[in-house]
């Protein structure tokens, strides 16, 4: 019993731990239910008749019922056997591992419990939305009577500026006030791209307070500098402002034509291959070799204002410019300029008691001319006429 006991303890250490823990307690329950089967067995014996020889019992005296003190039990050295053979140090001090075991676990079952964590986190995260909702301020209410203007407001604003004729310098002598103005942000709205949009002066005057107005702070420029849409095609769309002032030989590229201040420049800001952005061409700086080096431009909803911005004149933006026309009206004063006086001469005589004055230019008559005054009747006037 005892090497078969041996060989079961050899064999438990020969296995991994997990399995050697799992066999001890197999064979422990083994034992305990052994052993109890074994406690139960004298208990069980005295309950049989007195002819039936009961194991580990001598039976003394007459074959009479046992009654308390007429047996004896089975020596100890026999009796021993099971307590040695049930309860072997080795395997009773082995269950006491399985019971609290100290190791920590392996790799693989200690990163479980992080996989079964994200579903929490995915559990948080609508309280957390929840609470940015209630924290969300309340939406901004738009004043649509706030910073409205008038044009008897607009026309105020210029009755200082003295035109000149001049289209480029009176453009730029109105651009030039507006730096600074901003767009309203009390008096707005939010179009359909969840754009904010206020109001300004520019967009009243074309018709619509809240439209993007780069180009309509240029036309409102050139309006109240004298230049109708009839001198310059106006368009509200820059892509087609271009477009039109192509069809009347009005707009040029960046390599073919060099700037002058009141021409338009025209920009492509998102790259898409078309024009978006307009402004006014204050200055054209040069080099000392007289080559364009930047330029300076008055521009309008540049970060919602009227800013005046010097670039590049190389800036891959640029698309072309568009070329401010001459105002023809000083074209035409400089074709009737009049021209230099003639000397005039006085030619005087007397008929009849009548003074006569002529007066002409120098080369109104032939040389040689003579005058000869005399007087005549109705008829021969008459006749003078009919010849």
């Amino acid at each position: 019993m005892t090497d078969m006991i041996d060989e079961i303890v050899k064999l438990c250490r020969a296995m991994s731990r997990e399995a050697r823990h799992l066999a001890v307690v197999i064979i422990t329950a083994a034992i305990v239910i052994t052993t109890m089967s074994l406690m139960m067995t004298p208990a069980s014996a005295m309950s049989r008749s007195g002819d039936e020889e009961i194991p580990g019992i001598t039976m003394t005296g007459e074959e009479t019922a046992p009654e308390d003190g007429d047996f004896e039990h089975v020596p100890e050295e026999e009796t021993a056997e099971p307590n040695e053979e049930t309860v072997p140090e080795e395997l009773t001090e082995e269950p006491e591992e399985t019971v609290l075991p100290e190791e920590p676990l392996s790799t693989e079952e200690t990163e479980e419990p992080e996989e079964t964590e994200i579903p929490e986190e995915t559990e948080e995260e609508p309280a957390e939305e929840e609470l940015q909702d209630e924290e969300e301020e309340p939406a901004e209410e738009s004043d649509p009577e706030a910073d409205v203007e008038t044009a008897a407001d607009w026309e105020a604003m210029f009755k200082d500026i003295k035109l000149t004729g001049v289209w480029a310098d009176d453009l730029l002598e109105i651009a030039e006030s507006q730096v600074g103005y901003e767009e309203s942000t009390a008096n707005f709205i939010i179009d359909e791209d969840d754009v904010k949009r206020g109001y300004t002066r520019y967009g009243a005057w074309h018709g619509d307070p809240y439209a993007k107005w780069d180009t309509l702070f240029i036309q409102f420029s050139m309006y109240y500098a004298g230049i109708t849409s009839f001198d310059m095609p106006y368009e509200t769309d820059c892509e087609e402002w271009a477009e039109t002032l192509r069809e009347h030989e009005m707009f040029f590229e960046t390599e073919t034509y060099v700037p002058v201040k009141g021409d338009l420049v025209f920009a492509d800001t998102d790259e898409d291959g078309e024009a978006d952005h307009a402004g006014i061409i204050k200055e054209v700086k040069k080099n000392e070799a007289g080559d364009p080096v930047d330029i300076v431009i008055l521009e309008g909803d540049m970060n919602n204002a009227v800013e005046e911005n010097t670039y590049e004149y190389h800036n891959p933006l640029i698309l072309g410019y568009g070329k401010l026309s001459e105002n023809p009206a000083l074209e035409t004063a400089e074709e009737t300029e009049p021209e230099e006086a003639l000397p005039v001469y006085t030619l005087t005589g007397q008929a009849n008691h009548v003074d006569v004055t002529v007066e002409y230019e120098e080369g109104a008559f032939p040389e040689g001319t003579t005058m000869e005054v005399k007087t005549v009747g109705d008829r021969n006037v008459i006749s003078a006429i009919n010849e």
